[in-house]
């Protein structure tokens, strides 16, 4: 027997205004979905997968994440990199993008130990 989480959504009236009101609702409706995590797991129920086969999409995951790590590290030692462009690209938006959060949080006064 499988695990049945209930959610429910529930969004009130603000405003008399029927069309306005009803824009705003079905957008806070999304929202609320959205981050109950509704869809993703209706994407993830839609169709039955066997345990070889989730097994085998998480280890292709975790080899696909160690790939992008190494190189990453490869990138940023200097190392020329024989890959597909969009993957470099990737990698280096990433890198763009833990740098900015780095700088912010030490603007903020965070240090990490």
């Amino acid at each position: 027997m499988s695990n049945i989480t209930r959610v429910r959504v529930e969004v009130k009236k603000k405003y008399n205004d029927p069309h306005k009101n009803f824009k705003e609702m079905f957008q806070e409706f999304k929202r609320r979905v959205s981050n109950a995590g509704i869809l993703a797991d209706h994407k993830d129920h839609q169709y039955f997968e066997t345990k070889t086969q989730k097994n085998r999409r998480k280890k292709m995951a975790t080899v696909k994440r160690f790939h992008m790590e190494a190189l990453s590290e490869k990138i940023m030692s200097g190392e020329r990199v024989k890959a597909p462009s969009g993957l470099i690209k990737k990698v280096l938006n990433g890198q763009k993008k833990e740098n900015k959060r780095d700088s912010q949080s030490q603007e903020r006064g965070f240090h990490e130990k």
